[in-house]
């Protein structure tokens, strides 16, 4: 036990700093919990708009846009309050660089025309467009974290990482000691790994 701690604070200090791009993707793509895990995966910012995770899916065409609906202000919420009008429908996993596009109005101005200001069929690089300086929150605050993402920048490119608590079952515990776990993945029973 001492050695998988100190195991597990050496990756953590090594590992880098926090990784909201993946807190982000999580909080997209979902965090319902199956056996104590998150059900869906995120495909770790690799996928975009258009994209599906998994055997056979496809990595999309790209990043989603977010816009205020017409006559009211998009706020710090990002494209994930489903009060925002989302110029790419945004929903599924999202590449990395995606949440930076949360602090991003494409249609600050708040008029009917979705954010393309000048008609030229894109709703960027029009003069309605504005940095809000503040996004969403890329995690809930007080909220059961099940994995931890963690990012180390330097070298040829970055590292992720990603920590994910796993119990089982002991297979060498004394019998009578029973391991179970909950679907919030609380463990009970001292024969627990």
């Amino acid at each position: 036990m001492y050695y998988n701690i100190e195991r597990l604070v050496g990756i953590v200090k090594e590992g880098g700093i926090i990784d909201y791009e993946e807190y982000w993707n999580r909080a997209a793509v979902g965090t319902g919990i199956t056996n104590g895990h998150y059900s869906l995966p995120t495909g770790f910012g690799n996928y975009g708009n258009g994209g599906s995770v998994g055997i056979g899916g496809s990595f999309g065409s790209g990043t989603y846009l977010c816009a205020s609906p017409s006559g009211a202000f998009m706020g710090t919420g990002g494209c994930l309050v489903s009060s925002n009008e989302n110029a790419t429908n945004m929903s599924g996993p999202q590449r990395y660089g995606q949440y930076a596009l949360q602090y991003f109005d494409a249609n600050a101005n708040m008029d009917d025309d979705g954010g393309d200001e000048d008609d030229d069929g894109k709703i960027t690089g029009d003069e309605d467009d504005e940095d809000l300086g503040a996004g969403p929150a890329a995690f809930p605050y007080g909220a059961a974290l099940r994995e931890l993402y963690l990012i180390k920048k330097g070298g040829v490119a970055p590292e992720r990482l990603i920590l994910r608590w796993n119990v089982i079952p002991d297979p060498d515990a004394p019998m009578g000691f029973g391991c179970s776990v909950s679907t919030d993945g609380i463990a009970t029973g001292s024969g627990c790994l």
